[in-house]
């Protein structure tokens, strides 16, 4: 049964963050002259969106208004549902999502049909009679797509993911501290790790190169970026895996499989914890501008650990008893092709007059760089978070429980940044290196005027 009401009531949030509802008597008015007696909601989209997409016919803004107001509609349940999920587990609240999820209440009619960066204004736009089911289904998946949601769940501990995007996400410490912290021993731990290596350098490679490639496309198309779930791994990419291993005994493409699924549901569950007490504040207003000052800092972080990072290795080189010059202007040049004009390991070893690909990889040592930048951004980040953690919250048991929540939430963030910016090196359909990595190398070569 469709709920007509859902047309013309708008949910969105006030200046304070916090939800609220509006009726827009435009859309009402135009919603009940044309669709009164009307209980098909596939019918009732395909004209709304028939006169929504016509710029030729008045009827467009009011259908905007209803299409506007449907999708908050969903919005809202979405947010509700997602509450009563993980509330009592997690203490997620709906009010740590309405302000992310939701537009901003209008104040005056020409502002009601919002475009530009509105994920309502993308989901309506991105949506397409011929191959989605409906436009509730299709803003649940955008919805889950959403950045910024899922960084709310993280925050949470939240974990919404398949089994293949745990293991696209685990890096080897995490994954022996996982397996000590469960009493395996030194064995079963080398094996896992090495398993987990040999998906890395197989699937997660491949999957990242893909996935920036059709980003890529998507973009150059005027479409946002894809959201799909991470797909089992092929038969072809667990034979390559197996054939890493380099054991005694070569393993199926299934138990490959197997064995794969194993570890990510000992990395699933145990990142359930028993008992996750409430984090909220008293005033969601204040939790959500506590969430936006952590989620500000990391890219800035980032950037300036870059530069401490790339600067020690040079003064390295300068301040030895015999110092080489040579080689720390090689290693300023060498980065500056390799990551801001997108030369090849070949074409840096031309301009730099090394005999092959060896010497400038034994130069750049990429590897290297991004796990020195790595170890020393977390605690760098996390020191700054907690400083200002103490201007939102006080109280001492809830400071403890977040110290380790964010500790967590900057490993993963960082560990993303590094997977992206490890996978753009082994694609050679692309020479174009656009991480977050990248850039905070080329801002410093910017810095110093390189």
């Amino acid at each position: 049964m469709v709920n007509h009401e859902n047309y013309w009531i708008l949910r969105g949030v006030n200046s304070f963050g916090q939800c609220e509802s509006k009726e827009i008597p435009e859309a009402k008015e135009f919603f009940i002259e044309h669709f009164e007696r009307e209980i098909q909601r596939d019918r009732i989209e395909h004209r709304l969106f028939g006169w929504y997409r016509d710029e030729q016919t008045e009827a467009q803004v009011n259908a905007g208004y209803c299409l506007r107001c449907f999708v908050s509609n969903c919005i809202y349940q979405f947010c509700l549902s997602t509450e009563q999920k993980y509330r009592e587990t997690y203490g997620l609240s709906s009010n740590d999502l309405f302000p992310i999820l939701l537009d901003l209440i209008p104040q005056n009619p020409v502002a009601r049909l919002r475009v530009g960066d509105s994920l309502i204004s993308e989901i309506i736009n991105t949506f397409d009679l011929n191959q989605h089911s409906s436009l509730s289904t299709w803003t649940s998946i955008k919805v889950k797509g959403n950045r910024e949601y899922k960084i709310v769940l993280k925050f949470y501990g939240i974990v919404e993911v398949t089994n293949w995007l745990i293991l696209v996400q685990t890096t080897l410490g995490k994954l022996e501290r996982k397996l000590r912290q469960q009493g395996y021993s030194e064995f079963e731990i080398q094996e896992y790790a090495n398993l987990l290596e040999a998906f890395h350098q197989v699937y997660r490679t491949e999957i990242l190169a893909r996935r920036r490639e059709i980003n890529k496309q998507r973009q150059q198309e005027g479409k946002g970026k894809s959201h799909k779930p991470y797909p089992a791994p092929t038969d072809e990419q667990l034979r390559q895996i197996a054939t890493i291993l380099n054991i005694s005994r070569l393993l199926e493409p299934q138990e490959v499989f197997n064995k794969l699924t194993n570890i990510a549901e000992i990395l699933r569950n145990n990142t359930i914890p028993e008992n996750n007490p409430n984090l909220e504040d008293s005033s969601s207003n204040t939790n959500g501008e506590f969430k936006t000052v952590i989620y500000n800092q990391v890219k800035d972080c980032l950037l300036s650990v870059t530069h401490q990072v790339i600067e020690a290795k040079i003064n390295y080189f300068l301040n030895r008893r015999t110092p080489r010059i040579q080689k720390a202007n090689n290693l300023i040049l060498g980065l500056n092709l390799f990551y801001c004009q997108g030369y090849s390991m070949g074409e840096i070893a031309t301009q730099l007059e090394l005999s092959g690909e060896s010497q400038v990889s034994r130069l750049l040592k990429l590897k290297e760089l991004r796990e020195d930048v790595s170890r020393n951004v977390i605690p760098v980040l996390k020191e700054r978070l907690k400083a200002q953690i103490n201007d939102y919250l006080t109280d001492p048991a809830k400071l403890a429980i977040l110290d380790t929540k964010i500790q967590e939430f900057i490993e993963l963030e960082i560990q993303e940044v590094m997977q992206e910016a490890e996978a753009e090196i082994f694609d050679s359909k692309n020479k174009a290196r656009n991480s977050l990595f990248a850039f905070t190398v080329c801002q410093w070569v910017k810095q110093r005027g390189q």
